[in-house]
């Protein structure tokens, strides 16, 4: 009897790795096979790891609810990057650190900088005009 129920387990296992897993037809699941927004140009079908999606939508536009000025602060960030041609594969790390009369202050660290300096600069984003200015700390 003993022989009989390992023989039966041991049937359904050989049975079961010969298992197509691709198949989703027995289990009525379809598969959505459209790349990753990011990936879309790429034709790139793979998954996108978490961390890759939170660097990713960094750079999707927000809405800032709390905002009362035409600008945000993210959008200031792109108009400080598109100026200094500052590309999204880039070292340079382009962010807001704080707002001062009326205008968002955008620090840029660039750490390939060979320069005496520690290779950041500031600049200011008027939040009515867009107006990008280099800021002197």
């Amino acid at each position: 009897m003993i022989k009989l129920i390992y023989l039966t387990i041991s049937l359904m296992l050989l049975a079961s790795c010969g298992m197509n897993t691709n198949d989703d037809s027995a289990t009525g699941i379809e598969r959505d096979e459209t790349p990753l927004k990011g990936d879309a140009q790429k034709g790139n079908t793979r998954i996108s790891t978490d961390e890759e999606q939170i660097v990713e939508s960094r750079f999707l536009p927000q809405i800032d609810l709390e905002n009362e000025n035409n600008l945000s602060r993210t959008q200031a960030e792109h108009l400080v990057r598109n100026r200094l041609n500052i590309k999204d594969k880039d070292d340079t790390l382009v962010f807001y650190d704080h707002e001062e009369d009326g205008k968002y202050i955008i620090r840029v660290l660039d750490p390939m900088n060979n320069n005496k300096d520690d290779g950041t600069k500031w600049y200011s984003v008027d939040t009515q005009t867009a107006k990008i200015e280099e800021f002197h700390k």
